[in-house]
């Protein structure tokens, strides 16, 4: 019997081939790093989920930023913004730390995004990388599920790791993100109607939702741009 390839050099070695490979290797990059972080009865649980929300009516919650909650207890000041689309030093630095720990393919994600005008940042607290989200200007999104004016801001992409949950960061990181940008417009959040961890914590962010509609795919205004290769 001939030696046993490791995972990881036959996707790098499927990702040399071209675009499709390319593809391929993305996919089994994700399953092989669901794998390391969930139990099987965690990963039949996500399947399930997503079965349920392939085969049921979507809706979106739209809400918009209204003001910071005054009775919530919620760390914002224990969360740093670090963005990653500066390519600052700092950034470079946990870049390269996130590659190792979350596969290279989880920064060219975000990198991705940062080519239609989004703003990528880590969420920070202390030295740790507790999660990322993305932020965008409403003069780059072309459709969306309601009209934005160019100084509007969508925050989308809010994900903090398993490891750092129930400690009010993704709550928290909401309130610092929409602070950040109320300034010059509007705010808006949207998810799924059925996510109710997001719900929540967007709720107890102080935004307030304003409608509901069917689930649609938005456009960026810079949809034409190439992603990273």
């Amino acid at each position: 019997m001939g030696e046993t390839v490791p995972a990881r050099i036959w996707i790098i070695s499927l990702a040399k081939r071209g675009t499709f490979h390319m593809k391929i290797s993305l996919i089994a990059e994700r399953v092989l790093r669901a794998t390391r972080r969930y139990s099987f009865a965690e990963l039949a649980a996500r399947l399930w989920r997503l079965t349920v929300r392939s085969v049921s009516p979507k809706k979106h919650l739209v809400y918009l930023y209204e003001a910071p909650p005054e009775n919530a207890l919620l760390p914002c000041d224990d969360i740093v913004l670090l963005d990653v689309t500066s390519r600052s030093e700092e950034a470079e630095v946990y870049r390269r730390q996130m590659e190792e720990e979350e596969g290279v393919y989880h920064t060219r994600d975000l990198l991705n995004w940062a080519l239609t005008g989004a703003r990528v940042y880590y969420l920070m607290v202390g030295e740790q990388v507790i999660g990322h989200a993305a932020t965008i200007r409403g003069e780059f999104v072309e459709t969306w599920y309601r009209e934005l004016k160019p100084s509007d801001t969508v925050i989308y992409g809010v994900t903090v790791f398993r490891d750092h949950r129930g400690h009010g960061y993704a709550p928290a990181s909401y309130v610092v993100l929409a602070e950040t940008y109320r300034k010059v417009g509007n705010v808006y959040i949207d998810t799924l109607s059925d996510n109710m961890p997001a719900r929540r914590a967007i709720e107890k962010a102080g935004f307030t939702l304003i409608d509901t509609v069917r689930k649609m795919t938005w456009r960026n205004a810079l949809h034409h741009v190439p992603t990273a290769r």
